[in-house]
């Protein structure tokens, strides 16, 4: 893996993971619990960014997170505001 490939996949795995962590959070746990909770769907949320997938889609995706995965309820309304931001970040730094 070359350098630059290397420092932008490090970038946005802390971009993704910053925006998990302080704008998603369904758990309710930041500033009580440590900050790697979310690291676990930085690949699969990568993988949708990479794939081009909309807001809609990608705000579904965070909502069966929540349901299926950490069985709480979902905030259609945040995972939309997550998605757009996720979205609109991603391209802004590393969509070609």
């Amino acid at each position: 893996m070359s350098k630059d490939v290397h420092n932008s996949a490090k970038e946005i795995y802390a971009l993704i993971h910053d925006i998990l962590w302080n704008d998603w959070d369904p758990i309710g746990i930041k500033g009580i619990g440590t900050d790697d909770e979310y690291d676990g769907y930085i690949g699969q949320i990568t993988s949708l960014l990479r794939d081009d997938w909309s807001e809609r889609e990608i705000a579904i995706v965070l909502g069966r997170i929540v349901t299926e995965v950490m069985g709480l309820q979902a905030n259609p309304q945040i995972d939309q505001v997550v998605a757009k931001k996720l979205k609109a970040e991603y391209e802004s730094r590393f969509a070609k």
